[in-house]
Formats: structure tokens, sequence, C-alpha cells
């Protein structure tokens, strides 16, 4: 026959077993939790699409791709739209058809896409300088946010994306280096703080660390 346990050891050996059984029902209940507040964001976002701005280089296609995946969801970039739709990549639009002829394609794209819903948008850098994007992503209620990143880093990332020779035409007689960026982003940078919903520094964040921040702000 088995020795009884002191009444000490037996309240001490109840309490270890009930202390795991606690403990175990916790972290479960927070997981579940968790995902709760996941769908829950997800159903208050249904028909909201999440549009990220912000210059060349700021990680919008790249962290858009990882956020459509995070709420399955798909991703499309204004640029490549306006690719497929001339048939040339933007450096030989520009060079052939003007920055203008770019421009209106941008525009039809906007438009397009900001009837779309339940999408995350990667925006053309330019996009939100015109009057007519801004105003069709407003109406159409999405949430916008801008991707903040600093000029030395917004050059490191152009030099190493080995699509820039064709996809980033020089804005400026500064040739794509640091003094175009800082310029062009001084100008710039008031108009995406407009348009905005929210801002996301992202300087010294890779795209998997950006893309949860953006969840926890959407």
């Amino acid at each position: 026959m088995k020795a009884a346990l002191p009444f000490c050891a037996f309240r001490f050996s109840l309490f270890a077993r009930t202390g795991r059984v606690f403990r175990f029902s916790f972290f479960a209940f927070r997981s579940h939790l968790r995902r709760f507040a996941f769908f829950a964001r997800c159903f208050t976002l249904c028909g909201v699409s999440i549009v990220l701005i912000g210059y060349r280089g700021s990680g919008k296609t790249s962290i858009g791709k990882r956020l459509a995946d995070r709420l399955w969801q798909k991703c499309v970039d204004t640029d490549e739209m306006v690719v497929a739709k001339a048939g040339k990549s933007i450096v030989d639009i520009f060079a052939q058809d003007g920055e203008a002829r770019f421009r209106e394609l941008e525009r039809e794209v906007v438009k397009e896409v900001a009837q779309t819903p339940d999408v995350v948008i990667a925006l053309g850098g330019g996009a939100p300088l015109s009057e007519e994007n801004r105003r069709v992503i407003k109406e159409a209620g999405h949430r916008v946010i801008y991707l903040k990143c600093e000029p030395d880093e917004l050059l490191k990332r152009i030099q190493a994306d080995p699509d820039t020779p064709k996809n980033r035409p020089n804005l400026t007689e500064f040739g794509g280096g640091i003094e175009e960026i800082t310029k062009v982003l001084a100008e710039r940078e008031p108009i995406y703080r407009q348009m905005a919903d929210a801002e996301l520094e992202v300087t010294y964040l890779n795209p998997d660390e950006a893309m949860v921040y953006i969840v926890r702000l959407t």
C-alpha cells in the first residue's frame, strides 16, 4: 500500500498541478484572444483597402506583398499596372512618351484600383502629387499609410535594387543621387503627410518588421 502523503505535501502537489493547468489555460486563452483580435480587425477593414505611399525605395511593394499575405488579400502595384498597360518599362515611357503620358496612365490605373475593395495597394511614389488621385483614394474610404524613410537609406535601397535602371527614371537634373532624393522628398513629404491616415518610420525596419507594425496601425 502506498504511503499517504502529508497534508502539506498534498496541498503543494494540488497547487502545483492546478497552477500548471491554470497557466496552460491562460496562455491558450491569450492565444485565442489574439486570433480573435486579428480576425476582428480584418472584419472591421472589410471592403477597405490599405494604400501604401512613400518615396521610391521606401518598400511599398515588398512590404505590401507581405501585408497582403498576412491579411489574405491581393497586393496590386500601380507602377506594374502602368507598365502592363503601356507594354513598356517606366524608363521607356518617360523617354519615348514623356512624363505627362506616364502620369495620364497612372491616373487611369489609380482610378481603377481605388474601386477595388480588400486589397493592398502600393501606390507609385509620384501618384499622390495628383489631386485627382488623392481624391479618388479618399472618396473610396481606403486607409493610407505613409512609409517614411531617410534619404541616405533610400539611396542605398535604390542602388541595391537590380530593377532600378528600368523602373526608376531620373526625376531631376541631379540624376537620381542623394541631391535628387533630398530635393524631391522635401517637395513630396508634405503631400504624403496630408494624404496619410498614419505614418510609419521604416528607415530601420526590414519588410517583415514593417508589415507587423502596419497590422497594428490598421
